[in-house]
């Protein structure tokens, strides 16, 4: 663990390269990795891959040094997956894999217990990957398709599976289905891959529940409602049931901006939270209380379009892909004064960012 004199770090970057109904001006140059120097506010481009077209999404084993990229392509039977096996210092490919997804659209990949799974949101279904014992990507053993419908004619005539995450301890996954307005509770059949539905929640109608992410002693969810930018605070109990706790705005009071949430991170000791506004363009974050409840303590402006975000290790940082802002922005993130914005690192139309684990010290 980097200590908060920590001064540079990896960065991996998807952008979106091929226009999509959300990004028609996308110029993006795919998958990029950067070195960023938060002493000088520098970066440098270590790698790019132009090959993989609008990786929109990212996961990564840090351990194996593989990067998961999801290509986003509109209109296509299937959207499609690749592995890229990196050097010891994310510079150079060693291997690389590439499988279809089971479905069509996908937006969210998580890596469990040997499967990649993918939340294929075009197509309302959710998808085991099987992955060989080096990590590359072997076959599709299960697709699990998704029911349900809600108010927003527009956005949710159907099920839209928007992510798909481990919990950190109970063994479960859990989805937010942005279409059905519900959170799912799965079953890997950590055997053979088998994805089954054990329990759903339903969220307010027409909320769109988008990203959920857990604090890390894995008794706290947070899910972001993309259609009524609104955060839920979720109890998790012993067997995995949730349970509402909370419903936070994510905008200011009296905004009338047209806005939807986007993305949400949890600090390593759990009593902060943060989520991001796409259309007021702004990150709003959430402070634990001593009773334990969260309470809406900063929001800051962002660039444009502010889609994914991403603390370092440590929680010094957090970095911000402004889609249409053609940027990372990096705000310092330590303790004490909230937020603070610092600099700019220029990549055009980004869509997603992750932090790796190489770091460099004072």
């Amino acid at each position: 663990m980097p200590s908060a004199g920590t001064s540079r770090i990896q960065a991996i970057v998807g952008s979106y390269s091929d226009p999509v109904p959300h990004a028609l001006d996308a110029h993006g140059a795919g998958l990029t990795v950067f070195d960023i120097d938060f002493t000088t506010g520098t970066s440098r481009i270590k790698f790019q891959d132009g090959s993989i077209a609008n990786p929109a999404y990212l996961c990564i084993d840090q351990r194996r040094r593989i990067v998961y990229a999801l290509s986003e392509v509109w209109h296509a039977p299937e959207g499609a997956i690749t592995a890229l096996q990196f050097d010891r210092d994310y510079e150079r490919v060693l291997a690389r894999s590439e499988i279809p997804t089971g479905g069509a659209g996908p937006a969210y990949v998580s890596i469990v217990d040997g499967f990649a799974l993918v939340a294929n949101y075009g197509s309302g279904s959710l998808a085991s990957i099987r992955l060989s014992s080096d990590g590359h990507l072997d076959a599709c053993v299960s697709v699990l398709p998704v029911r349900g419908s809600g108010p927003d004619v527009e956005r949710q005539r159907s099920a839209h599976p928007h992510c798909v995450i481990p919990h950190p301890s109970n063994g479960c996954m859990y989805v937010a289905d942005l279409g059905a307005d519900k959170l799912l509770e799965l079953h890997l059949d950590r055997s053979n891959g088998v994805l089954t539905i054990e329990r759903e929640y339903p969220v307010a109608p027409g909320s769109g529940p988008r990203h959920l992410a857990f604090d890390p002693f894995g008794r706290l969810a947070f899910v972001v409602s993309e259609l009524t930018s609104r955060l839920g605070v979720w109890a998790i109990g012993t067997t995995g049931h949730l349970h509402e706790l909370q419903d936070l705005p994510m905008l200011p009071e009296g905004t009338v901006t047209v806005s939807t949430g986007a993305d949400v991170a949890v600090s390593e000791d759990g009593k902060r939270t943060f989520a991001s506004n796409r259309g007021h363009d702004s990150v709003t974050v959430y402070r634990a209380a001593d009773d334990g409840r969260f309470w809406r303590s900063q929001t800051v402006p962002t660039g444009a379009t502010p889609r994914s975000i991403a603390l370092t290790h440590g929680d010094a940082y957090l970095l911000v892909a402004n889609q249409d802002g053609d940027s990372i922005r990096v705000y310092d993130a330590r303790e004490g004064a909230g937020l603070v914005e610092l600099f700019d690192v220029v990549v055009a139309t980004p869509c997603c960012v992750k932090c790796v684990d190489l770091f460099v010290s004072d």
